[in-house]
């Protein structure tokens, strides 16, 4: 059983991503108009409100950065932005105009996967500025379910191994 906290307050529009901070002291959550909000948790106050040009699809905290939160959007673009920095932050653009799903660093080697369309792109970050590393291929496969061609999409990345891998999973393929 679930035990139920609280209703967090949130605009009209759906919420399409939720990640906790390091220290899993602060809630953010991303939704359709754009909009980040930050909350104390597991007190549920609002802390702060961010928003950003379109769709929030992917939030990830800075493993290294406890100020830095990542933020993926629905045209492939993420925005790395410092909570207590003047400036709004940058864009890393991913060069495909497709959501980004899901975001995974490497701390080890400072290594950031974005999951966009059916790629996943790498950027490296040693120190700044973040540069591009290489882009992922999809696996060569595509099904059709009622005459509509299904396209490999990764929807959760994972790094392991100290960085030395990384887990993509296509679940509409039951592909890892």
């Amino acid at each position: 059983m679930y035990d139920f906290l609280y209703n967090l307050p949130h605009s009209h529009f759906a919420i399409n991503a939720l990640c906790f901070s390091q220290d899993a002291c602060v809630l953010a959550s991303g939704d359709d108009d754009g909009y980040i909000q930050l909350f104390d948790f597991p007190l549920g106050k609002e802390l702060r409100r961010l928003r950003v040009a379109t769709a929030v699809m992917s939030l990830l905290w800075h493993p290294n950065k406890p100020d830095v939160i990542l933020i993926g959007d629905a045209r492939g673009i993420v925005t790395v932005m410092n909570l207590h920095a003047e400036v709004q932050g940058f864009s890393l653009r991913t060069g495909v105009n497709a959501p980004v799903d899901t975001l995974a660093y490497d701390a080890c080697n400072e290594c950031l996967a974005v999951g966009v369309g059916t790629d996943i792109v790498l950027f490296n970050h040693p120190e700044d500025p973040w540069t591009f590393g290489s882009n992922i291929p999809p696996p060569p496969m595509a099904s059709m379910d009622d005459n509509r061609l299904l396209l490999p999409l990764p929807h959760a990345l994972r790094f392991s191994d100290n960085g030395r891998s990384l887990i993509a999973v296509y679940f509409q393929h039951g592909i890892v």
